[in-house]
Parts: C-alpha cells; structure tokens; sequence
C-alpha cells in the first residue's frame, strides 16, 4: 500500500490499518486520495498513477479500456481526469499526485492539470423506460456543458455555436443537438 505525506515527492509505504477501509464503490479519485474515517484511516490505495505515463505515451489515437464489472474503470478515468483537468468539480487537482508514483516522471508532470476533460460516466443511466434513459443521459450531458460554460464568454464559439451551447443549458436543445453534443463540445475546447 502506497500513502503520501504532504509536501512529499516519494512514495511512503506504511502498514495498512487492519481491517483496512475498502474502497468498494468509490469511482471518485480525488475522494479516494483525501478521504479519511473519524480515526483518520485512508482508503486502501494501490498506486496504478503510471497508467497515466503509459496512456500519455501511447499516443493512440483511440483507447478502448476493457475490464470486468467493478474492475476500477470508471476509477481509473477518474485518476486520468484529475491528472489532466486543473479542476474538477470546482477543485484543484495541483497536489493531488504528490507522492504517487507518477510524481517521480517530471515529464509526465509537467502536463498535470493543463487539458480540458470532458469525462462521461454512464453509470447511474438506469430507468425502466427509454425516455428515461435518455432524460438521465441529457442532464449528464448539460452538467458537461456546465463545466465549460466559460466558453459562452469566450472567443472561440461563434453565434449560432453559442446558441446551440446555451440550448443545450437551457434544457430546450432538440434530440438532434444532443447526438452531436459531446463532439461539437469536444470542438470548442
């Protein structure tokens, strides 16, 4: 098991506190790294921070990342986002790989928290009907816009982009708008 300590660029090995605190649904990575119980006892962490460097070294044009359910997917693009994104959720991401195996590859480094992300997780689209589905899918799909919603301010959507952009926000953008969104938000940034 791996732990940082603040301040820290090595990675410290300590002794689990037994029974150890067992992640089991945690999809958050930011949550998995600061989260501590009333004792002050950590999730149980393995250090996987070097997929980044593989991931970022690959160079792949498309990435497809199969695993078993409850495999750490979800997790795993979480640690990927955090490590790109600035912030997430309104949150700093500066920090969060301090100590982690990563932080020993200052090449990697030096591209923490200078990417845009736009990370989609289907996990909780679940309904007993279509619409259902697809209501569960726009709302995560708007909550995507409304992190980058500094682009409305900026220079680089035209008008009409901007309109689309704030339907999108607005709730009245058409089914059409929508099968294109994550690629045209993908085009703004």
């Amino acid at each position: 098991m791996t732990t940082t300590a603040k301040n820290s660029t090595k990675p410290r090995h300590i002794t689990p506190q037994y029974p150890p605190m067992l992640p089991s649904g945690i999809s958050n990575f930011h949550k998995l790294i600061t989260h501590r119980n009333e004792r002050g006892d950590a999730y149980l962490f393995v250090d996987k921070s070097l997929f980044i460097r593989d991931f970022l070294n690959a160079g792949d044009e498309i990435t497809l990342i199969t695993r078993p359910r409850r495999f750490g997917k979800t997790l795993t693009l979480s640690m990927l986002q955090h490590f790109l994104a600035a912030e997430v959720s309104g949150r700093a991401t500066k920090g969060l790989f301090d100590g982690l195996h990563i932080s020993q590859y200052p090449e990697t480094m030096k591209k923490q928290g200078q990417s845009p992300v736009i990370f989609l997780t289907l996990k909780e689209a679940k309904g007993k009907t279509d619409e259902k589905i697809l209501g569960v899918i726009k709302n995560k799909i708007r909550a995507l816009y409304q992190t980058h919603r500094y682009l409305l301010s900026s220079d680089r959507l035209y008008p009409s982009q901007k309109k689309d952009f704030q339907d999108i926000l607005d709730k009245v953008a058409k089914d059409d708008d929508y099968e294109s969104s994550l690629h045209a938000l993908s085009q703004y940034l």
